[in-house]
């Protein structure tokens, strides 16, 4: 093709033309004035038309000259070429031989009542071999989730979690979030969820042994804390955690609780034992174990503190020699930086307070009256004034006030515990929370809440521990711990620093022999000695998560130097016959002594298992004296030829009078009871299973320097999972708990009755065409109870208006309504939850229907109305949630119900959600349609 240079310049597009000359016959390239003849003219002159522009749009130009870059660059910053990518036929980011998965998506919303939402997302998981023995491990994601998933599942899905790991041989590096845990220590005990760089690595030499060193530097994401929940009767909850400052408001970490239910860990996930809301720090406990009064509840969790920039550094070694000697030393260093606050802000005359103090952080209480000079109706004011009650003069009251003379002071009010406040919260219509003072009666406290604020204190906590563990022979094993810690609550203050570091130590000696290698009996033993001094501070709970109470020392004993010595043995034969026994002391220098004796029995012979086991506690302290006896009996017969039955009887008695020295009397906190069940169930791998169970427990409460019956307790259950027609399932899950008080003058309980089920059935039908799911459960938990006030916000953007009825000039709650013009749209309004709940009772109903077409062929090469079809998927879900107070017999219990009076009425939601999809599973396109309908009374 013939081409001819126009003119130096670039044209301008669409001004080019040729006089009696067809465009068919030329192509014009304007960026560089380039004719091209297609069909040459036979003449000798051409008149040509342009419009020229003033620059060369074909003349590179640049800031930097990449043809100085060199070219053998890895990554060209400056360069990319599209054309020369596609040839080697790469993609954008060449990951080479590394695996990778994830989304990268954009999300364009709008609907009839909402604006036009685009919204982005990229997550990416890597793994893969880079070359030279080195692998990848990451997952990297944009997302900014300030919130933790939901803890309704066994397996968490974390989406928060961000790093890179590179591995090479033994090595290993780490950037970004991992975790950190309990080395090979006793005493050394903790769990820490961590952002920063970890290195580990293992050298190993076949003569002599193998090193195994761990090092993280990082920022810790929360600190450890330990609760104790108060059951209540026929109650599966929520229930609320605390923070370690009496804190009602935080987040947990996911991942990091640990519940146990009478020393028992349980297990998270709906159908399992507990859920938990991370966001919220509730605690729901599932049918699947009903929650009655009797129950002993721990949970532990890590909670995100964010009061101070806290870092953390951990080192731990193991080093073992041949197979004999095992030397571990493992450093834990946990420090708030003082001068980093991030939540919590502190001035110069708080930071003056705290040092002031010293180690007594109980009293970093602070003053949070601050004076108004101005009056403002936004604001929930107090006048301040002397109280005389009773004669008695109480300076310093605050009374709240509407008079814009004396209403100076904004206050701020910490929930301090029942009976150790002086204010309450008073029933109000005004715009907000009021609080009211009560007079103390015979000098003690009414009220809950003080006009304070806690300050909270940088904190830090270090550990070090060295652990050796020498292999004498195959029989005879010793190990020794002994671990220094330092902590000092209050790093403001140097006071008390002589105090600060303490010591434990531990040696264990492990004797195993066989008697009779033809009778196969064996014997093991165990010789134990534990030594805690008073200053030494653990990172987390180190014992038994029932320590204190199998020996009785009470939750909130003052420190002391601890002395634990066990002697154990243990003699078997096969799974015939296990005897164990077990004597051990437990001391505290001058507050507290124990013995305790342990003795168990345990078989399986001719499809007959038996347990018989008893433990008996003595101890003498400052203040009292008692004993703890606790028999156990299990008795358990297979019918393997009769449906695989199991038919056993469980029996125990806990039986704890605890005396006071001088007066020889029970104190309140003795107890005694004994519980009774029988069983039947099968194998839990049958298609088929069942369980059936009922339990009858005595109370025991003390009464006249006597134990006396107070109560009595019915408790059946009744599990089933079965497995029918290939593809269908069905799950129950139910328990009927009733409570009888025998001696109301001795109890504050009230008769209760509790219902509690959960049913689920999954089905598949016509080779998965047709596939449903049902979920039933009903029961009784709580509600928290919640308060709201009206916030104002600029015009337009709320929903409420504030008409002044009474012209006083001040807001209150009945004087707020809905807006009908948008200027009029200045107030929200916001709900905050308290922690006060009401006793409710529920019912949940969800069904989802699926109906898939492509499931009739199951073909990739379907043509025509068939393949149109195949494109569908149609699903509709239904979801019922009713909450409500009051006795209704088991028509309360019909999800279905939605007509409730006000008085009883919580909640009633419903929600029904239906769907056509059209290609749904393509990556390429897809058209949804989903019509819902919503509707809800509270």
């Amino acid at each position: 093709m013939d081409s001819l240079q126009i003119d130096s310049l670039s044209i301008l597009p669409n001004s080019f033309f040729i006089e009696e000359v067809d465009r068919k016959d030329y192509y014009f390239r304007w960026s560089d004035a380039t004719l091209f003849w297609k069909k040459r003219p036979e003449r000798d002159s051409l008149t040509i038309h342009y419009q020229r522009l003033p620059f060369a749009l074909s003349m590179r130009v640049f800031h930097k000259d990449i043809k100085r870059l060199d070219r053998q660059i890895t990554i060209q910053p400056f360069y990319y070429d599209a054309i020369e990518a596609a040839n080697e036929n790469k993609t954008i980011i060449d990951f080479g031989n590394v695996d990778y998965s994830g989304t990268f998506g954009r999300a364009l919303s709008f609907g009839n009542n909402q604006d036009v939402v685009l919204n982005s997302q990229f997550n990416l998981q890597l793994e893969g071999d880079l070359g030279d023995s080195i692998r990848l491990i990451g997952a990297i994601t944009d997302n900014t989730i300030p919130f933790q998933p939901e803890g309704n599942t066994q397996q968490i899905q974390e989406f928060d979690r961000v790093f890179l790991q590179l591995q090479r041989k033994r090595t290993a590096i780490t950037a970004g979030d991992h975790d950190i845990k309990r080395p090979d220590s006793y005493f050394m005990n903790f769990y820490k969820r961590v952002q920063g760089a970890m290195v580990s690595g293992q050298l190993l030499d076949k003569k002599w042994g193998q090193i195994r060193s761990t090092f993280s530097a990082s920022l810790a994401k929360g600190k450890f804390v330990r609760n104790i929940l108060t059951p209540l009767e026929g109650n599966q909850g929520p229930y609320k955690l605390t923070g370690p400052n009496g804190e009602q408001f935080f987040i947990v970490l996911a991942g990091t609780e640990r519940v146990y239910i009478d020393g028992i860990q349980m297990k998270r996930g709906e159908d399992q034992d507990y859920i938990i809301d991370y966001n919220t720090a509730e605690v729901v406990f599932m049918p699947r174990r009903i929650i009655t009064k009797d129950l002993r509840i721990v949970v532990e969790f890590e909670f995100s503190d964010r009061n101070f920039l806290n870092s953390l550094f951990y080192s731990s070694t193991d080093i073992q020699i041949r197979e004999k000697l095992k030397i571990g030393i493992h450093i834990y260093s946990n420090q708030d930086a003082k001068n980093q606050n991030l939540q919590q802000s502190l001035d110069s005359s708080q930071k003056q307070f705290l040092a002031y103090i010293g180690d007594s952080i109980q009293q970093a209480l602070y003053p949070s009256a601050r004076f108004q000079d101005t009056f403002s109706n936004n604001l929930i004011l107090y006048r301040k004034t002397d109280s005389l009650v009773n004669g008695i003069i109480f300076p310093a009251v605050y009374v709240f006030s509407v008079d814009p003379d004396s209403a100076k002071w904004q206050l701020a009010f910490s929930f301090v515990g029942t009976g150790n406040g002086n204010y309450a919260q008073s029933i109000s219509n005004a715009n907000g929370r009021v609080y009211a003072w009560k007079a103390p009666i015979n000098g003690l406290k009414q009220g809950d809440y003080e006009p304070i604020s806690v300050l909270i204190t940088p904190k830090k906590q270090q550990m070090m521990s060295a652990v050796v563990q020498y292999q004498i022979d195959t029989n005879n094993h010793l190990g020794l711990e002994g671990t220094l810690s330092q902590f000092d609550p209050n790093t403001f203050s140097e006071i008390h620093n002589q105090y600060h570091t303490g010591f434990a130590g531990r040696i264990r000696y492990n004797h195993k022999n066989v008697w009779s290698a033809k009778r196969k009996i064996d014997f093991a033993s165990q010789v134990l000695y534990e030594f805690v001094q008073d200053r030494f501070k653990p990172l987390e709970r180190f014992r038994n998560v029932e320590f204190a109470r199998d020996w009785n020392t009470g939750l909130q004993a003052p420190p002391a130097n601890e002395h634990l010595a066990q002697l154990s043995a243990t003699v078997r034969k096969s799974d015939l016959l296990q005897v164990d026994y077990k004597f051990s002391t437990f001391i505290r220098e001058k507050q507290f002594q124990g013995y305790q004796q342990f003795l168990s029995a345990s078989g399986n012979s001719h499809q007959f298992r038996y347990l018989i086991k008893s433990d008996y506690t003595t101890h003498v302290s400052e203040q009292t004296k008692g004993s703890f006896l606790r028999p156990w009996i299990e008795l358990e017969k297979s019918f393997p030829k009769i449906a695989n039955l199991l038919i056993g009887t469980r029996f125990f008695i806990e039986h704890n009078p605890v005396r006071d020295k001088q007066s020889d009397t029970l104190i309140n906190s003795s107890f005694s009871f004994d519980a009774l069940s029988l069983y039947i169930k099968n194998n839990p791998n049958d298609e088929k299973h069942f369980s059936a169970e009922y339990t009858l427990r005595h109370d025991r409460a003390t009464k006249d320097n006597s134990f006396q019956q107070s109560t009595l307790g019915h408790t059946y259950s009744l599990n089933g999972h079965f497995r029918f027609l290939k593809n269908q399932e069905l799950r129950i899950t139910s328990a009927f708990r009733q409570l009888i008080i025998t001696d109301s003058s001795i109890t504050n309980l009230k008769p209760d009755e509790s219902l509690l089920g959960r049913l689920e059935y999954q089905g598949n039908i016509l080779n998965g065409i047709l596939t449903t799911n049902i979920l039933y459960e009903m029961g009784s938990g709580q509600e928290p109870k919640r308060e709201f006030t009206y916030v104002e916000v600029p015009a337009g953007q709320g929903l409420y208006v504030w008409r002044d009825y009474n012209n006083d000039q001040l807001k209150q709650l009945n004087e707020f309504e809905i807006a009908l013009f948008p200027d009029e749209k200045r107030y929200i309004k916001v709900f905050t939850p308290t922690n006060q709940y009401v006793k409710a009772k529920y019912a949940l109903y969800n069904q989802s229907i699926s109906i898939q077409p492509a499931q009739l062929w199951k073909s990739n090469k379907l043509k025509g109305i068939r393949k149109a079809i195949s494109m569908l998927y149609l699903q509709s879900a239904l979801q019922l949630n009713n909450r409500f107070i009051g006795e209704k017999g088991l028509r309360q219990y019909n999800p279905f119900m939605n007509r409730f009076e006000d008085s009883i009425l919580i909640n009633n939601a419903s929600n029904w959600v239906n769907s056509i999809l059209i290609n749904r599973f393509s990556n390429k396109w897809g058209l949804d349609y989903i019509y819902t309908i919503s509707s809800g009374k509270t």
